[in-house]
């Protein structure tokens, strides 16, 4: 007796074609419109401040004695004032008028012009990491196996290290240009003093400690209650008994 097969009609009316896991997620996520970045520039101090009487940092103090004296925040639409390093403070506001004012404002006015400069935000680079380098290793030897082993032209700037898995090993994390980055990244491997260590791109990623959610940090978690980072239940991560023995009553 022939097999028979049974043939499906994607095209026919009677056809219900049940929905993937895939197409139910993207149904169900919202797309949220990314919003555009305010405008933000950079203000610093120039040469060395006056001696104060107070207790807060001389530059930042006058710093924005000089442009609060100078500048009215009528002038321009202010969105938001935080510090910087090197004790500058970065001024984002609602339009890029708003920054054009304000450098305007800095070049036509003396005091100003003498004793605050300005600048917009350098541009962040991707980064790439390197792994289990010894914490004995100096930077210099890095930057010259990078130079002589890699091709890379300049001294790439460190972020910051990451303890390694190894004992008294370390994970750094530069700073790369795009050029030196995609390089880097296709060779994935590293001689450095007569040993292999590997390289990858290094994702910039903000965890909650407090909900284990991404996207954002304690300061900014709206989560009323901690879930532990290790058995996922309602209690703060250092308080978990989850890896130790019962206690006997």
């Amino acid at each position: 007796m022939p097999l028979q097969t049974q043939v499906t009609n994607k095209d026919s009316p009677h056809h219900i074609q049940e929905p993937t896991f895939a197409s139910m997620l993207k149904r169900n996520l919202k797309q949220t419109p990314q919003k555009p970045k305010n405008p933000t520039i950079l203000v610093y101090r120039k040469g060395t401040s006056q001696n104060n009487t107070d207790h807060t940092t001389p530059e930042k103090k006058n710093l924005e004695v000089i442009l609060r004296k100078e500048l009215s925040c009528k002038e321009i639409t202010i969105k938001n004032v935080k510090p910087v390093r090197n004790d500058g403070i970065a001024i984002t506001c609602g339009e890029e008028k708003d920054i054009k004012a304000l450098l305007e404002k800095i070049e036509k006015t003396k005091s100003l012009k003498e004793n605050v400069t300005a600048r917009p935000p350098a541009k962040r680079h991707s980064s790439i990491i390197i792994y289990g380098i010894p914490n004995s290793t100096p930077l210099e030897d890095i930057q010259e196996a990078l130079k002589s082993n890699a091709n890379i032209e300049n001294s790439l700037r460190l972020r910051f290290k990451i303890r390694g898995r190894q004992p008294d090993t370390s994970h750094w994390v530069f700073e790369a240009p795009a050029e030196d980055f995609y390089h880097l990244k296709s060779i994935r491997k590293i001689a450095i003093n007569w040993k292999m260590h590997g390289i990858q791109e290094f994702y910039h990623i903000k965890k909650c400690l407090r909900c284990q959610d991404f996207g954002h940090v304690v300061s900014e978690c709206k989560c009323t209650k901690p879930f532990c980072g290790f058995c996922g239940n309602r209690h703060e991560t250092h308080q978990c008994r989850a890896n130790l023995p019962p206690i006997k009553l």
